[in-house]
C-alpha cells in the first residue's frame, strides 16, 4: 500500500524544501560563476594557445610532424573559443543535461517497484516525493503503534520507535545522497569554462575527462541508490499488505499483533539493510565509473538531520517559539515524543509506589506472625 497523492494539489514533500531552492540557486550560483569566469579564461586560453602554436611551429621544423596535426589543433581552439562564448549553451549540456540523466536513470531503476510516482516541472523533486512519500509510508506505521502504546503494552513504543529509526535515517541518507550528486553538478558547471580550456592541450585534458566521469559517477551513485530504496518499498509493499493503518486511517488495534511478528522483524531488517544500501550505493559507482566516491558526506547530512530531528522532537512545545510554522508531521512527532516521556516517567513512578506498597505489605505480614506467634 502507497501513499495516494491528488497531482493537482501542492506536493507535500519535506525532501523538497531543501531539493528544490538548492537546485535553483545552485544552477543561479553555477551560470554566475562561469560567465564571469569567461572573461580570464579566454585571456589566458589566448596566451596557452599562443604558446601551443609556436612550439607546433618549432615541432613541424624539427621532426616529421604532420601539418595536419596543426590543423586539428587551431579547430579544436577555434571551436572551445566559440563555445565558450555560449554560456547558455555551455549550462544547458553540462547542468540541465547531467540533471535528466541522474533522474531519468533513477526513475529506470524503479520501474519493477510498485510505487506511486509524482510529477513536478522539477523532476528531481517529483523523484524526491514519490520516494519520501513511500518511506513515510513505514513512518506511518511506526508513529501508529506508538500512539496504541499505554501503561499495559509499553513494548509498542519499543517497537514503534525500532521501526521508525531505520526508514527516519535511511530517508535523510537518500536526501543526502541525492544534494551531494547536485552539488557535484553545480561545482563542476561553476568550473566548466576553465575545464573547457583544458580541452585542446593534451597534458590538461585529462582534468575535463575527470570531471565527465565525476558526473557520469555521481548519476550512477543515484541509480544505485534508489535500486537500494526500490528494494526496500519492495519489500514493505509485500509485508504491509495486512498493517495497523487502513484506507480510512490510523487503525492501532492491530499494532499489538503487528509488533514483534515475522512480518515486523522483516520490515526492520530491510530498513536497516536499505541504510547499508545506501552507504554501498557509493562503492559500486565508484568501482563502474572509475572515480572514487564515498558518503561520507551523505552521512553526515543524515546523522545531522536525524540528531536534530530528535532533539526538536523532545523539546516542549512551550518551549519552542513559532511553533504554529510548523508542519503536521513535525507536530505529531513532538507529541508521540512527549507521550512516550510521559510514559516512562508514569511508568518509574507506578515502580516505585509499587514497591512501597509491597514493603508496606510485607511489614504488616511481619507483624501479624509475630502477633501470632506470641499468642501461642
Amino acid at each position: 500500500m502507497a501513499f495516494s497523492l491528488d497531482q493537482t494539489e501542492k506536493i507535500d514533500c519535506i525532501s523538497c524544501l531543501v531539493i528544490t531552492p538548492f537546485m535553483n540557486t545552485g544552477k543561479a550560483y553555477a551560470t554566475k560563476a562561469f560567465e564571469q569566469s569567461i572573461e580570464p579564461v579566454l585571456a589566458i586560453f589566448a596566451i596557452m594557445a599562443g604558446i601551443w602554436a609556436i612550439s607546433m611551429v618549432i615541432q613541424l621544423a624539427v621532426t616529421e610532424k604532420s601539418p595536419q596535426d596543426l590543423l586539428v589543433g587551431f579547430v579544436s581552439i577555434g571551436l572551445v573559443a566559440a563555445f565558450l562564448s555560449q554560456a547558455d549553451l555551455f549550462i544547458y549540456w553540462i547542468f540541465d543535461t547531467s540533471l535528466q540523466f541522474l533522474h531519468g536513470l533513477s526513475t529506470l531503476a524503479l520501474t519493477e517497484v510498485p510505487y506511486q510516482p509524482i510529477t513536478s516541472e522539477n523532476p528531481l523533486e517529483g523523484l524526491a516525493a514519490s520516494i519520501e512519500h513511500e518511506i513515510r509510508f513505514v513512518i506511518s506505521v511506526a508513529i501508529a503503534i506508538i500512539r496504541d502504546a499505554s501503561f499495559y503494552n509499553l513494548d509498542l513504543i519499543v517497537g514503534g520507535t525500532g521501526l521508525l529509526a531505520p526508514f527516519f535515517f535511511v530517508l535523510a541518507l537518500y536526501l543526502g545522497q541525492l544534494s551531494v550528486a547536485v552539488f557535484r553538478i553545480v561545482a563542476i558547471t561553476a568550473l566548466g569554462a576553465w575545464l573547457c580550456a583544458f580541452i585542446p592541450f593534451k597534458p590538461l585534458r585529462s582534468m575535463t575527462w575527470g570531471a565527465l566521469k565525476t558526473i557520469a559517477t555521481s548519476i550512477l551513485v543515484m541509480a544505485t541508490s534508489t535500486i537500494g530504496i526500490g528494494i526496500m518499498v519492495f519489500v514493505v509493499h509485500q509485508s504491509l499488505q495486512y498493517n495497523p493503518t487502513s484506507e480510512s486511517g490510523i487503525d492501532p488495534g492491530k499494532a499489538a499483533d503487528f509488533v514483534f511478528s515475522d512480518r515486523y522483524w522483516l520490515i526492520l531488517l530491510v530498513g536497516w539493510l536499505g541504510v547499508a544500501y545506501q552507504w554501498e550505493a557509493a562503492s559500486i559507482a565508484s568501482a563502474i565509473g572509475g572515480v572514487f566516491m564515498n558518503s561520507v558526506g551523505p552521512a553526515l547530512f543524515a546523522a545531522g538531520t536525524t540528531t536534530t530531528a530528535a532533539i526538536a522532537a523532545l523539546l516542549p512545545f512551550k518551549t519552542m517559539r513559532g511553533v504554529s510554522n510548523l508542519s503536521n508531521d513535525a507536530k505529531n512527532t513532538a507529541n508521540v515524543a512527549r507521550s512516550i516521556g510521559r510514559g516512562i516517567g508514569a511508568t518509574a513512578s507506578g515502580i516505585g509506589k509499587g514497591l512501597g506498597a509491597a514493603k508496606d505489605g510485607l511489614n504488616k505480614m511481619e507483624q501479624y506472625w509475630q502477633a501470632r506467634g506470641g499468642g501461642q
